[in-house]
């Protein structure tokens, strides 16, 4: 009997040993992926606030000094409250890319449109920048990669 119940134990002991042990596996592996990257762990925490169609925008080739046809990208309010946002361009070219910079309203479930276009300056090769939608705390609430080749 004594054989019996210690054995017993031991196996449901040993259950408990495996099962703490795969939860502290997937506690490390989460641990591991937040420390990684906590820009990315602290954008999931957070609504998306808008949400930008097309996702990106690519103008072609376009003779340098000429203007690009605008490209327009609408920006939807998806949350529940009205935001302001402004506009910016920002990366390696981006004085080769022009949006307006005023500050949109946007009441819930509305969009507006902010056009871009492509007027590269300097030297022919790919050019590339990104819209940056800004919030009025000035964080960033969207980013639109934008590319073109100058030619």
């Amino acid at each position: 009997m004594i054989n019996s119940s210690s054995t017993r134990g031991g196996g449901i002991s040993a259950r408990r040993t495996m099962v703490l042990l795969l939860v502290l596996g997937l506690m490390a592996m989460l641990f591991a992926a937040l420390v990684a990257n906590p820009a990315e762990a602290k954008h999931r925490h957070h609504h998306k606030k808008v949400t930008t169609t097309p996702s990106t925008v690519s103008f072609g080739s376009v003779t340098v000094g000429q203007l690009s046809a605008p490209q327009d990208v609408t920006v939807k309010n998806v949350s529940t409250n009205p935001i302001t946002i402004t506009p910016k361009i920002s990366g390696t070219d981006a004085s080769d890319f022009l949006a307006p910079t005023i500050p949109i309203t946007i009441a819930p479930g509305d969009t507006a449109v902010v056009p871009v276009t492509f007027q590269p300056t300097g030297t022919t090769g790919a050019k590339t920048g990104s819209l940056v939608l800004v919030d009025a705390n000035n964080n960033t609430v969207a980013k639109v990669p934008l590319s073109g080749i100058a030619i």
